[in-house]
Order: C-alpha cells, then structure tokens, then sequence
C-alpha cells in the first residue's frame, strides 16, 4: 500500500511511471534488435543453403561418392558454423555434419602463419579434412588448420579469404578439378561479416531443395544451428537498457520529490493558516509563492480569511451596539414597571405604564429592524426580482407621507414624470427604502421647511432624489452614515434607532444599485440609483 502522504506518493508514482516507461521502450527496443538479427540469421542461413545446394548438385553430378559428400558437408559445416544435413526426396537424412564446433571451442593455439601480412589468396577444404591457403602469386600452399587437431589458428591471425574451394581427397591441389563459390572476407562461412557472436547459435532453420539442371527434384539441404548474429549487441544494449533504466528511476525519483515538495509546501501553509484561524487567530493569512492553481487557492484563502475576520469583527459590534441599544430601553422600562407597581396614585401609575409601553414598542422596533438587516445582509432570497414600476411605487407612497409633512408644517413637493420607470426588483424592500428616505428627510425638516421627492431616467438607471431643507448632517458624520446604529451629533435628539440608513443601504445594494449624500447645513440631498429594467 502506498504512503498517504503525498509527498512519498507523487515520487513513488513517478519512479512506477518511469519503471514502466522504461520496461515498455526496453522491450520493444530488444524485441526489434532481436528480429532483425533473427532475420539476418535466416538471410544467412538461406544465402548459404543456395551455394550448398548447387554444389551437392555439382558434387553428385560428378558423380562424387556420398563419404566424400559428407567430408566435404562436415568442412562447409566447420567453415560456416551451421549444422548441414542432405536430405533425400522423402525427407530422410542422407547426410548429416552434426553441430558445427566453433573457433574459440577447439581453442587458441601457437600455430601461426609464416607470414602473416594479408595476401591474395585462397581457403582450399580438402577432401582429407584440411584447410590450407594457396597462395595467389606464387601456387605455393602452406596448411593453416588441419581439421584432425583440436587446436584453432585465432580468428585475428585468419588471412582474408576470396573463395572457398572444394576438392577430391584423391586429387591433388595442384589439379584443376576445383569447385569454388564467392564468400565475404571471412573464416566463417558465407556473409558472416563481423556481427557474430562466438558460441551463440541460432535457432533459425532454412530447407531448399537440391534440383538438378533440368529441375528435377533431387533432395533437400538443410541448414540449422547456425552462428547467431548480434548477441553481443543486444547483450549491451540490454545492460545499457538497465544502466539508463536504473538512472531514470533515480532522476524520475528525484523530480517527483520537488515536484511533491512544490505541492505540498503551499497545502502544508494553507493547512496551517486553517489550523490558526480555527484557534481564532483571523488575522491570519497565508504567504505563498505558488503559481497557477495552488496560487489562486492561496489567494481565495486569504479573500476568505479577510471576509471572515470583517464578518466577525462586524457582528462583534453589532451584538455590542445591539446590545447596547437594547440596553437604554430595557432600563427605561425595568423603572417605569418598578414605579408603576410602587405608585398608588392611579393617574400617575397609569403614566408609568405608557411610559413602558413606548418602551415595548422602541424595543419591538428595534429587534424588528435588527431582524429585517442581518436578513438584507446575508442575501438570502427565496423569491427572485420582479418588474417594478418605481414611478407608480413613489407616487402611491408620496400620498402617506404628503399627509405626514402636512402635520408637520412641512412643504412636501413631487417631482414623477408621466410613464412608468421600471426596475427589477422587491417591490416591498424597495417601498421600505424609498419610505425610510421620506420618513426621514420630514423627521429632520423643521416646520416651514420643504421635501421634494423625484423620480427620473438617467443613462441606463432609474433614480430617485430626495432634498430637504433640513438640520444637515455634520462632515464628519457623513463617511459612517450608512452603518448600524450610527447617528449624526445634531440628530440625538430626534426618535430613531440609528438603523434606517444602513437598511437602505443594504436594500440597494441587494437590487445592485447605488446611495450617494450630499449635505450642508440646512440642504441635504440622497441619491439612490438602480438599474433599469
């Protein structure tokens, strides 16, 4: 089973890839090499069963006895390291040489050619068993290997052959009663060359038929054991197969362990920086170096841990700031229920309980809009947006609130083209907006003031304008006016639980839009614009 970790497993998957890479080139690269010495064996063995052919044909034509047919079998066999065997029309054997003995097994001898530079001549198989070389200037002959012994000339001291002759035991070297067929400059028998591995035999096996002139069917030669071509060959490339192979494995080891080393650094990091935020630590972030996808998750991480830390930075202060709203109240109302249940007075026991009404009801809105904001705020919908006509919605709640700056002494002035300007929308959060904005802009307009309320298309937006002639709102206010619980300096006086602004903010910014103030003492004007439909 393999490690789980992936910095063992990425090297170990590598080293399997390699091993297999390696093991499929290998055997397919020694698969080739071996077919084509395989074919290069039978090649040989065919060439050299052609000339065989023809001079038994020749041999018998002459009326040669079979001993001295299979003298001469058993020296070609010698000369060619190939086993021979005539066969008969019938497919019996007539003639065999058995296995051929190979130079390097009869051994190495002191035997040497008296003059050993190269000449032009000739190897002479001789019907008594004996190789000798004729010379080519002079016809003088000089033995090189006498078949009787069981020593060898050495393969580096042969002379270069032309032509290799066969001859009658009877008939002396000088007579030119001599059958001769071309072979390459090699003791080894027809088109050997250098490719042959001493003491390997093929496996390979070749049959042709013997014909006389006429193409009369006159038996069978058949050549087998053969020298085998290559072996030394693919025995080095198999052991350089193994060297690379062995060195792949470590190469392939080696980069699957960066490789791991790269991936599992950054994971290790981002496993660390969880491990740190679920102790609390949201300030925690995480430094990686890494590229591509690794990068990105890094990147993503600490976008998370930031959001996460704002969100409970964020609620931290709004369970403390709700908490202390929550607090002023409940104060209020735990004193006026305390003085009503001590008080005998009747009118004035009454009072104390309006006064903890108010409370109640303080306290019902302020949870009420709590509510209404974390739900704004976790953009949770369950239905989707709807065509709203915006100008309609103004106009229907331009009728309350006109009633309301009526009673408060206070102008109020619509501005609404004719047509409808339609957005997408929540047609109950956007009402709940729009009527926060009027609410308070008649709440902060003292008497004899004025409101005016527009609706207008701009570009591809719909917008809403509200400007009163109001308190204004302090500079420094303004950058934090839209958070919870966040009231104006000169606004303390006035009813409210600091929570309107910041649910019209949250409402635009659900519907995708934006809220923009302007203020000065005495002029204030909000602008909210969302996309139109």
């Amino acid at each position: 089973m393999l490690p789980q970790s992936i910095r063992w497993r990425l090297p170990l998957t590598y080293v399997g890839i390699a091993f297999i890479a390696t093991l499929i080139l290998g055997a397919a690269l020694l698969a080739t090499l071996r077919g084509y010495y395989a074919n290069r064996e039978r090649l040989h063995l065919e060439d050299n069963a052609v000339v065989i052919s023809e001079t038994v044909q020749l041999l018998r034509s002459t009326n040669r006895s079979s001993t001295e047919i299979a003298e001469q079998m058993r020296s070609l066999s010698f000369l060619m390291q190939a086993r021979v065997r005539i066969l008969d029309t019938a497919g019996n054997v007539v003639t065999d040489s058995g296995s051929p003995p190979t130079l390097l097994s009869l051994g190495t001898t002191e035997t040497m050619l008296a003059n050993p530079a190269p000449f032009d001549g000739t190897y002479v198989a001789g019907g008594i068993g004996q190789i000798i070389v004729e010379a080519a200037p002079s016809g003088d002959v000089m033995p090189l290997i006498d078949m009787e012994y069981t020593e060898a000339v050495p393969v580096d001291t042969m002379v270069p052959a032309r032509a290799l002759s066969l001859v009658q035991s009877d008939v002396s070297i000088g007579h030119q009663d001599v059958i001769t067929f071309a072979v390459s400059s090699t003791p080894y028998g027809f088109d050997l060359a250098g490719e042959v591995t001493p003491g390997v035999t093929s496996d390979q096996m070749v049959r042709l038929p013997i014909q006389t002139d006429d193409g009369t069917l006159n038996g069978y030669v058949e050549l087998s054991e053969g020298a085998g071509f290559g072996a030394h060959i693919i025995e080095s490339v198999a052991t350089a197969l193994v060297y690379a192979g062995g060195l792949a494995l470590v190469i392939a080891a080696l980069i699957g362990w960066l490789a791991s080393r790269q991936i599992t650094d950054p994971v290790l990091a981002l496993t660390a920086g969880a491990g740190h935020m679920a102790q609390g630590q949201l300030h925690t972030r995480v430094d990686s170096k890494a590229r591509g996808e690794l990068g990105a998750l890094a990147t993503t991480f600490n976008e998370m841990a930031a959001q996460v830390e704002a969100t409970v930075t964020a609620l931290r202060r709004f369970v403390a700031d709700a908490a202390h709203e929550l607090h002023t109240p409940l104060t209020a109302l735990r004193a006026d229920l305390e003085l009503a249940a001590t008080e005998t007075n009747p009118v004035q026991q009454t009072a104390y309980i309006r006064r903890a009404h108010a409370q109640v009801h303080r306290l019902e809105v302020l949870t009420n809009n709590l509510l209404d904001l974390s739900r704004l705020e976790a953009k949770t919908r369950s239905t989707p947006f709807q065509p709203v006509d915006l100008a309609q919605l103004v106009r229907e709640l331009s009728e309350t609130y006109a009633s309301r700056a009526e009673q408060a002494g206070v102008n109020f002035a619509l501005n609404v083209p004719e047509g409808a300007l339609t957005v997408r929308g929540d047609d109950l959060q956007l009402r709940r907006a729009v009527g926060n904005l009027l609410d308070n802009a008649i709440k902060f307009t003292p008497e004899g003031g004025t409101v005016v309320v527009s609706v207008a298309r701009k570009d591809h937006c719909v917008t809403i304008t509200v400007n009163d002639t109001g308190i204004g709102i302090p500079a420094d206010d303004l950058p934090g006016l839209f958070s919870r619980f966040h009231r104006a300096r000169n606004a303390n006086t006035y009813p409210g639980s600091g929570l309107g602004l910041a649910i019209i903010r949250a409402i635009v910014d659900a519907h995708h839009g934006g809220i923009s103030v302007d203020s000065a003492p005495g002029a204030t004007q909000f602008v909210v614009q969302l996309p139109a439909a």
